[in-house]
């Protein structure tokens, strides 16, 4: 279910969105690749660029899949809050 509210956002927080075909990939036991380990695997690669956020987690999902053709479509979105003036900082 899905509730309406509002949260704040300190720079370098993470918004991590998903579909249920990120979760789905399944094994070739047929044991899906879950909850849990899509967020062990984000988790894992801690402050890491968004780049290397979905690299990994697609790697993760290969490799338990071991070959086994996806079922359903991947959908990730990986939003990183770094506001202009934080932003900027950090280039110069």
């Amino acid at each position: 279910d899905l509730a309406a509210g509002t949260f704040a956002l300190t720079p370098g927080d993470t918004i991590f969105v998903y579909s249920g075909g990120a979760t789905g990939p399944q094994n070739p036991s047929d044991e899906m690749f879950g909850d849990d380990r899509l967020v062990n695997a984000v988790r894992d690669v801690g402050e890491r660029s968004t780049e290397e956020v979905l690299d990994a987690l697609r790697t993760r999902t290969a490799q338990h899949m071991n070959g086994k053709e996806p079922i359903d479509d991947m959908t990730v979105v990986i939003f990183r809050y770094e506001p202009a003036a934080n932003a900027a900082a950090q280039s110069a």
